[in-house]
């Protein structure tokens, strides 16, 4: 699984990154805060990976493609949509299949309202970096509600905290006890809020 790094002069990488970067930048269901997204979930995701003895560079992959279903075809089954997309692109790109059926994996897994266990080190650090960026992104959040899903301002509410819910829920001891006290606070505006 290696062979993420055999990639000397970096074409794969500049190959793959460009055709992300197009695709997250000019997508019609979210706005230019989805390649941030994506690009500080990888880098989280790919830390904590290495960190725990997992394979960084997978769940690198799997951290820039995570939302690569969202970006195309809009939000609803986007990690089965996703999966297959970044299968295309990762074969079209030469990587062998362990790489892209690990990289799968991990976006089959990713999201919080999919029932069953992460099985490997890469799908836990994805899902879990996607939960952890949730939680510093929350008015994006708001916008998905608000103009994409075109839901009322009580409507956006519960589902952003239902989406942080869902998040937290995901995330990893380690990400949970850096964003602790962040989404405490989040989960008591929103609770007061929606009392109301």
């Amino acid at each position: 699984m290696n062979y993420i790094l055999e990639d000397p002069d970096g074409k794969r990488q500049k190959q793959l990154f460009a055709i992300l970067e197009g695709i997250y930048k000019d997508s019609p269901f979210y706005d230019h805060t989805l390649f941030a997204h994506v690009a500080l979930v990888a880098g989280i995701a790919s830390a904590t990976a290495t960190e725990l003895g997992g394979n960084g560079p997978v769940a690198y992959l799997a951290g820039f493609l995570h939302d690569i279903g969202a970006a195309i075809n809009g939000p609803e089954d986007h990690h089965k949509t996703g999966a297959k997309i970044a299968g295309e692109i990762l074969t079209g790109l030469g990587y062998p299949e362990d790489i892209i059926k690990a990289v799968q994996y991990c976006l089959l897994s990713h999201r919080g309202s999919v029932e069953g266990e992460r099985k490997t080190i890469e799908a836990k650090c994805v899902a879990s970096a996607d939960g952890l960026v949730h939680l510093y992104q929350i008015p994006s959040l708001f916008k998905i509600a608000l103009v994409e899903q075109r839901l009322s301002s009580r409507e956006s509410g519960e589902w952003v905290k239902g989406k942080l819910e869902r998040s937290w829920n995901k995330m990893l001891p380690v990400h949970q006890k850096m964003a602790g006290e962040r989404y405490r606070i989040a989960m008591k505006i929103l609770g007061e809020a929606l009392a109301w």
